[in-house]
């Protein structure tokens, strides 16, 4: 479960932070406050969405072990 939630939720983030730097890039002058908050959410949601689907393969790697074994 909670690998699902890091990918969504992760995805989410990596979205948002495009989108800031996006809105930061399009403001005339620039807007570095847009741009602080903008990289984190970036590269924090792109790090927790590899992590929740390396989780998520990982446990369905498993229980596929797990469904053969048992037939």
């Amino acid at each position: 479960m909670l690998a699902i939630v890091l990918a969504a939720f992760g995805s989410s983030l990596a979205a948002t932070g495009f989108m800031f730097i996006g809105i930061a890039g399009a403001i005339q002058g620039g807007n570095s406050t847009l741009t602080t908050f903008g990289w984190p959410l970036m590269i924090g949601g792109s790090i927790a969405t590899v992590i929740g689907a390396v989780m998520y393969r990982s446990s369905e790697a498993k229980l596929a072990v797990q469904r053969s074994s048992i037939k």
